[in-house]
């Protein structure tokens, strides 16, 4: 689709941070609630993930390598991998943690860094309580819970955070009723996202016309693959015994023999350069060098 020269006014110039970090992504790998954590004590926790701690209230002291704070309510936390750190949780304690990655996976210390994420990240006051109620209702988590923690600990506010419950879609009354159209909408969400799924599979095996069940990518063991495995197997018999041959001439006295061109190094040459050139092949089928 070609872009309209309308828009052409609205273009900026990308500057070195947004180019940089256009070539990530992040992804959400699973996300936990602290309810009623009162007075745990956890002491040198690490992990191989990205952490977002969300206190949405009661306070929690945190102890890294390098440094001591107290975590309030709306306050939050980022935690880098394997940083390790200890936490003390006080009165009425609730809080969401948020475990992700960044991708590509190999240049994920490399994006820390770069943003100076090299340690625990104390940012205070970043949530509001519309904040959290909206964060709650995200999440799936029951929002009266949320709502309630945010007026305990800000009674003056406690109206709008109302305001901000009932004005969210996902608000749910706590009748019964409402309930079970809740859950039953959360289901049918479920069942419909995987008939999809399972509705791609039907076609890609023709609605079962096959007599047998189809696969994809069928493998079967084949005479060319007989042969192949024969042949790698004859290489490598041939190089132990090429080896054990130029080792068994191998000598320090008197003087040590000159390495020579040989003809018993191609055995093992051709064993080595065997996969490199079987992929060049597959791309130049393919079409795919680059």
């Amino acid at each position: 689709m070609k872009p309209s020269k309308r828009l052409d006014c609205y273009k900026t110039s990308v500057d070195a941070t947004s180019s940089f970090l256009a070539g990530f992504r992040l992804r959400i790998d699973y996300f936990s609630c602290w309810p009623q954590q009162d007075h745990k004590t956890l002491d040198n926790i690490v992990g191989t993930h990205v952490k977002l701690v969300l206190q949405i209230s009661g306070t929690a002291d945190f102890d890294t390598r390098s440094t001591r704070f107290s975590l309030g309510p709306m306050d939050c936390v980022v935690v880098p991998p394997y940083a390790v750190y200890s936490a003390r949780t006080h009165e009425n304690v609730q809080a969401y943690e948020i475990f992700f990655h960044i991708y590509p996976i190999t240049r994920e210390q490399e994006f820390l860094q770069r943003l100076g994420l090299v340690d625990v990240l104390h940012v205070p006051g970043l949530l509001t309580p519309s904040d959290a109620v909206r964060l709650a209702a995200k999440l799936g988590l029951p929002k009266h819970e949320a709502e309630h923690a945010v007026a305990a600990c800000n009674p003056e506010k406690a109206q709008t955070v109302r305001a901000a419950t009932l004005s969210t879609t996902a608000a749910a009354p706590q009748g019964s009723r409402d309930r079970g159209v809740r859950v039953a909408d959360q289901l049918m969400s479920w069942s419909m996202e995987d008939s999809i799924e399972r509705a791609d599979a039907m076609r890609a095996r023709g609605w079962g016309a096959a007599d047998r069940r189809s696969c994809y990518l069928p493998d079967s063991f084949r005479n060319s693959d007989a042969l192949a495995l024969a042949g790698i197997v004859l290489l490598a018999a041939a190089s132990a015994l090429l080896v054990f041959v130029a080792c068994s001439q191998w000598h320090f006295y008197p003087t040590m023999p000159r390495l020579v061109a040989w003809w018993g190094y191609v055995p093992y040459m051709v064993l080595a350069l065997l996969p490199t050139v079987l992929d060049l092949g597959q791309r130049v089928r393919w079409g795919r060098v680059a």
